[in-house]
């Protein structure tokens, strides 16, 4: 029996978003150059300096949070919207589709509105459908979100922190004293020189550097 919750760290939390599958009367997103239409939201800008986005605030102060965001094409005139972030996260939205996808960290600091916009330099004619987004890295607590991330594969750590211990994601709970346990770890890339540590609550019990499956009391 695995002990570990959602050992891959694919598993996500509930979906932020309210009303992403844009019901008619919805007052959840606050619209500009968008409207509320039966097969979701359609994003239009007629000249390429004009904006249009839609947004809504997301509960949970997000900054330095994983997240992934779905998303549906329904219809496209060929162009781009993007996420607000620092910088505009592009989405594809080029041609139709369903479950799209976009991983990333909430480095916003001046919001915790979700803004889905044209990408700028686009001239946009796009209807979008079920947005949501959900949090990464489920059952599992970031000792310090800055420096690593859950990503759509798996953890990934870009920072290191020798003898501090605060470059670390942990769940509580999990063992017991004096009882033996058995781990495995894969470790799809690392630097060279780097180690990952495992940690018991109390002690650095392993350090490796690749994948394999190691034992401990």
């Amino acid at each position: 029996i695995n002990l570990v919750s959602n050992p891959n760290f694919t598993e996500t939390g509930t979906d932020l978003v309210v009303d992403g599958d844009f019901p008619s009367g919805s007052t959840a997103w606050s619209l500009f150059n968008a409207t509320l239409e039966s097969g979701g939201v359609r994003i239009v800008n007629p000249l390429v300096g004009d904006n249009a986005y839609i947004t809504q605030v997301i509960s949970g102060s997000p900054l330095g949070k994983s997240f992934v965001l779905t998303y549906d094409v329904i219809a496209t005139n060929g162009n781009l919207l993007a996420v607000e972030q620092i910088n505009a996260l592009e989405l594809d939205t080029s041609t139709t589709g369903t479950n799209r996808t976009l991983y990333f960290v909430w480095d916003r600091v001046s919001s915790d509105s979700l803004v889905i916009k044209r990408k700028p330099g686009n001239i946009v004619d796009i209807t979008i459908d079920n947005v949501r987004l959900e949090e990464l890295g489920a059952d599992w607590t970031a000792a310090d979100s800055g420096v690593m991330s859950f990503v759509e594969d798996g953890l990934k750590i870009t920072a290191v922190n020798y003898g501090v211990g605060d470059n670390r994601v942990y769940q509580s709970n999990v063992t017991e004293d004096n009882k033996s346990y058995k781990y495995t770890i894969t470790i799809e890339e690392i630097t060279a020189g780097c180690n990952i540590l495992i940690f018991d609550g109390a002690n650095y019990i392993n350090s490796q550097s690749t994948t394999g499956t190691f034992y401990f009391t």
